[in-house]
């Protein structure tokens, strides 16, 4: 890995081996307990994506606007051509793909999100309905895959056949994953708001009005939904059964350890 290499997306780590896809174009394969480097893969441009592993295979985009499907282990010598299959799109590839029900989900800069099968390599359909890039990883739910774009809408399409359930439209580019809480689809746009969604209709919506841009994946944990802004600060948000959004904390990191403020105005209401 060259010195001045950035590695933009994240690790995926399986069976004991971190891979990792860096900006001079290769991935690498490294054994968790050693550090030993197993292989690399050379793709025809920058890696920014992060990869998914599963089954025994590493799944990754790369700016060459190829999906790769790499064997995951085995020397070179063992498994004879590292490269299972690659499939091509008309645009770079930076979003982590979802592997489910044999096959893997991804969005292109081309504007198209695609379902490819993961034996074949073949596309199983594509959705063009998007007006911008993909960003963000997908969230498969039952018979629902859950698109952010960063057109400023989230798209829910049929797993199976990639039509249209419906669409959520925001104000701003949506770069991070959504996330399913308390019965609800959660997503954080660029227009400084959190929404709160029916996942079957994408009806009764709510705002939470969280006052910064939002371009991380949300993080969950039972009805909590944690995001980082760009002023610096985590973001702690409590989702009800009925979808309503109660803001509690946000922590500034810049500001010292200890500087973590109640959302509150000056009456002591929620925010959201």
């Amino acid at each position: 890995m060259g010195e001045t290499s950035e590695l933009v997306g994240g690790p995926a780590v399986a069976d004991g081996i971190v891979v990792v896809g860096s900006s001079d174009g290769n991935v690498y394969a490294f054994d968790v307990e050693t550090q030993e480097e197993l292989w690399q893969y050379e793709t025809g441009n920058k890696i920014w994506a992060t990869p998914t592993v599963q089954d025994d295979v590493v799944y990754i985009g790369s700016l060459d606007k190829y999906l790769y499907a790499l064997k995951l282990t085995g020397s070179d010598e063992e498994v004879g051509e590292r490269l299972l299959w690659r499939f091509k799109t008309e645009g770079a590839i930076s979003a982590k793909p979802v592997v489910v029900n044999n096959h893997v989900y991804f969005g292109s800069f081309d504007s198209n999100f695609y379902a490819v099968d993961i034996a074949t390599g073949n596309q199983v359909w594509r959705f063009e309905g998007a007006g911008n890039w993909y960003w963000a990883e997908a969230v498969v739910s039952g018979d629902a895959i859950y698109v952010p774009s960063m057109d400023s809408k989230l798209y829910a399409l049929d797993v199976n056949t990639g039509a249209e359930k419906w669409m959520l439209e925001t104000e701003g580019a949506i770069t991070g994953k959504a996330a399913l809480v308390s019965g609800r689809i959660v997503v954080g746009s660029d227009d400084q708001n959190l929404y709160i969604a029916n996942p079957l209709d994408g009806g009764d919506v709510e705002i939470c009005r969280i006052r910064e841009r939002l371009r991380s994946d949300l993080v969950t944990e039972g009805d909590m939904v944690y995001i980082s802004t760009w002023d610096h600060a985590v973001v702690a948000v409590e989702i009800n059964q009925r979808g309503d959004p109660k803001s509690l904390w946000r922590h500034i990191t810049n500001k010292g350890d200890d500087w973590i403020e109640k959302w509150e105005d000056e009456k002591g209401q929620n925010l959201c």
